[in-house]
């Protein structure tokens, strides 16, 4: 019985610069992050890529509305690779930017167009929690229905997780970890 499948590379970088040279980020890049990010990591760096500030869609969890108003903006936008540069909201909504064909988010929640992937996807996380970079689910409140729904789907498992020591570097040590676990 097969226990773990594995399908995502896993990298490490000390820095977001060194990341974008070694991926050689470039025109045709769609970068998903956060403003409090891009400032002190990318800014400085002057990449062609398209940049896309989750918050500015809204706060909190993914949502239907919230992701359909990014493709909305994106509209004309050519990209061949994702990256997504952030937590869970980031990465989930990252995940289904890469599916072909995909106009309304709605429509891969439902099932109304075929799960394709069309896009190359690279995740960069920058809290230790459910291991997200790697699996093939994306979760996202679904205002419309007052509910939330999963897609699970390997088309939206990444190609490439990267680890950025310096994103990482604020994120409690295992030994703090233990010490909040245990209370």
């Amino acid at each position: 019985m097969q226990l773990l499948k594995l399908s995502t590379k896993v990298h490490r970088s000390e820095t977001f610069a060194e990341f974008a040279t070694e991926f050689a980020l470039n025109e045709h890049d769609l970068v998903l992050t956060n403003d409090f990010l891009y400032q002190p990591f990318m800014k400085a760096l002057n990449l062609p890529c398209h940049f896309v500030m989750q918050e500015k869609y809204g706060v909190g969890e993914p949502s239907d509305e919230m992701m359909n108003n990014i493709l909305r903006d994106l509209k004309g936008v050519t990209f061949n690779r994702v990256i997504a540069v952030g937590g869970g909201t980031v990465i989930d909504i990252a995940k289904l930017f890469v599916l072909k064909d995909l106009k309304d988010v709605m429509d891969a929640f439902d099932h109304k167009i075929p799960l394709i992937k069309e896009k190359q996807l690279v995740i960069i996380p920058t809290t230790c929690g459910t291991g997200s970079e790697v699996t093939n689910i994306s979760i996202a409140e679904i205002k419309s229905r007052h509910t939330k729904m999963g897609l699970a789907d390997d088309a939206i498992v990444a190609d490439d997780a990267v680890i950025i020591q310096n994103f990482l570097r604020a994120c409690p040590s295992a030994s703090m970890l233990r010490l909040l676990l245990m209370r």
